[in-house]
């Protein structure tokens, strides 16, 4: 309550980015992918990322004083969340979370020194990296690599290398182990 720059971020969140990516999504979506019956696109996601780290980046800047490069990484992290929230939520939850995980973020963050901003950007590009190369290696479809890199993210920004370690583990050894059961499967039945 004592920072109303924090809940207008997390309304135009909604308002703009959720708003527009739904527009942009229809008109121009080409690319589209699906989570269970809901369908999203691409295009439609980009937009969310793009107003995402505008609305955020600037009013950060202009409206709550944070400098121009705090602002700029609190930006990028949040618009990854609230691009991964709504990609994610089924049934307009995306209504209901993205400003919750807006105002929460945000609330944490300000507070976060720069050397912190920097670990949570470094574990937010881990994250991405794992989650692009497992989806390239046919590991996850695309809603899956969008949940590993926010499960990932969260993980090894917040718990830091001590508990994302553990998952990145036994993530990798499932899907070898699956992969070579596969192959072994493959070789022992008829075509």
């Amino acid at each position: 309550w004592h920072k109303p720059v924090l809940f207008q971020i997390s309304i135009l969140l909604l308002a703009f980015a959720d708003g527009l990516a739904a527009l942009v999504g229809k008109r121009y979506g080409r690319h589209r992918y699906h989570l269970g019956e809901h369908v999203r696109t691409l295009e439609g996601s980009a937009t969310v990322l793009v107003v995402s780290w505008v609305a955020t980046t600037s009013l950060l800047w202009l409206g709550a004083g944070v400098n121009w490069i705090d602002a700029m990484l609190i930006g990028t992290l949040l618009a990854g969340l609230v691009c991964a929230v709504e990609a994610l939520s089924l049934w307009g939850l995306d209504n209901l979370l993205i400003p919750l995980v807006g105002a929460v973020f945000l609330n944490a963050s300000i507070q976060w020194t720069r050397e912190t901003l920097l670990w949570h950007l470094l574990a937010c590009l881990v994250a991405l990296a794992v989650a692009t190369v497992s989806q390239f290696k046919g590991y996850l479809k695309l809603n899956g690599a969008v949940a590993a890199w926010l499960l990932g993210y969260l993980t090894l920004g917040v718990g830091g290398v001590a508990w994302f370690m553990p998952l990145f583990v036994s993530f990798m050894l499932i899907n070898w182990v699956g992969k070579f059961a596969g192959r072994v499967a493959a070789r022992r039945l008829p075509p």
